[in-house]
């Protein structure tokens, strides 16, 4: 499994905060025409590149934040290539072309949230917890005496009150002594 090149967390954090963005992107562009539209100053062949500045902004940005999400340059690809359906427009087609587009770009970049984040880790190498670390913590735990357990009653492993609650002394012994790095 490859790793991310941030936390999962922020990551997540900052491709919601991108598709939200995206979707103002939109609802701009989409005010916008509607405003020129109704000054019937809207003309398909020139307005359609000024429409589209926050968009290309926009994207430029989100194709900027896949790189440093993301280890392969995949996710990059597959939002600048989104799956767009066959289909016929009505109405200015340059504008309809730009706004299927626009949309079908943010609803990728959200599929990529949704379906990309979980196929990669953010945890590093050595920080991975494998069975042989617990078993030896296991060992470890029961083997040696801690500061800790001379302020607890003597108690009998027959307890099962007690005896969870001694192991849990003894563990968070054993945690604070890893943390630290200095043997009680």
């Amino acid at each position: 499994m490859m790793r991310l090149r941030i936390h999962t967390a922020a990551a997540n954090e900052e491709l919601i905060a991108l598709v939200n963005e995206g979707y103002s992107v939109l609802s701009a562009m989409q005010a916008d025409y509607r405003h020129r539209k109704k000054q019937g100053t809207y003309d398909d062949t020139k307005d359609v590149d000024e429409l589209l500045v926050p968009v290309n902004s926009w994207a430029n940005k989100v194709v900027e934040s896949l790189g440093w999400i993301f280890p392969t340059p995949l996710e990059r690809h597959l939002f600048l290539d989104p799956e767009i359906p066959f289909g016929a427009v009505s109405g200015d087609y340059k504008y309809e072309c730009a706004l299927t587009r626009c949309r079908h770009s943010v609803r990728g970049l959200n599929k990529i949230r949704l379906q990309s984040l979980p196929e990669y880790t953010d945890l590093p190498p050595d920080a991975r917890l494998y069975v042989e670390d617990i078993a030896a913590s296991a060992k470890f735990v029961t083997s040696t005496p801690r500061p800790s357990q001379m302020y607890c009653r003597t108690v009998t492993w027959t307890d099962p009150k007690t005896r969870s609650r001694l192991h849990w002394n003894e563990f968070s012994a054993f945690r604070s002594t890893k943390r630290t790095g200095a043997a009680n």
